[in-house]
């Protein structure tokens, strides 16, 4: 569906520009090209609006900012299931979108209060580079989906998260959301 897009804005800019100089023309026939003009733009509007991804989606997000969230989800989650995946970047954006957080991806994958790194891999590896060229690749592009809001939410707005092999003592204090994969997730139990 996305490759709709671009043939559409195409043809809708060569109908736009041959109507409004059929209308300035003055001529008879042009008027009739402009009517039969104006009605396939109609006709394409509709066939626009059957298909979101035709649309224009969310500015491109920060470079740096894709960055963290990549390496959040690489370090964190490469061997889950994507929805796994899908759900720690969640756990990321909600965090950034909350006044108790930094208000950056990367402010929120280095966040170092409350006494230690929020996320392991940034306190434990000194080199942050991805072995993985392909698998990073892939979780880019899921960094990126979920950045510009083009997934569906499935961490029930989650702030936290834990391999489900351990047990940490703050999981009772935030309420359970569930498990995706090899993660249990969790939110505060206030807004």
């Amino acid at each position: 569906m996305v490759r709709i897009a671009q043939p559409l804005a195409v043809v809708a800019l060569a109908l736009a520009a041959a109507t409004a100089s059929a209308e300035t023309a003055g001529d008879a026939g042009l008027r009739k090209l402009a009517l039969l003009l104006q009605h396939e733009r109609g006709q394409l509007d509709r066939l626009a609006a059957r298909f979101p991804a035709a649309r224009p989606g969310p500015a491109d997000p920060d470079p740096e900012e894709l960055a963290c969230l990549a390496k959040a989800i690489y370090f964190e989650a490469r061997g889950e299931p994507r929805a796994g995946q899908q759900a720690v970047a969640e756990v990321v954006l909600n965090r950034r979108d909350r006044e108790d957080y930094p208000d950056t991806v990367c402010g929120v994958v280095h966040d170092r209060r409350f006494g230690g790194c929020q996320f392991s891999w940034v306190c434990t590896r000194d080199d942050h580079s991805p072995r993985d060229l392909a698998r990073f690749r892939e979780i880019r592009d899921l960094a990126h989906r979920v950045i510009t809001g083009r997934t569906e939410e499935i961490a029930d707005g989650a702030t936290h998260f834990h391999n489900t092999r351990v047990s940490p003592g703050w999981g009772r204090v935030y309420r359970r959301t569930g498990v995706i994969g090899g993660h249990v997730f969790y939110r505060a139990r206030r807004p």
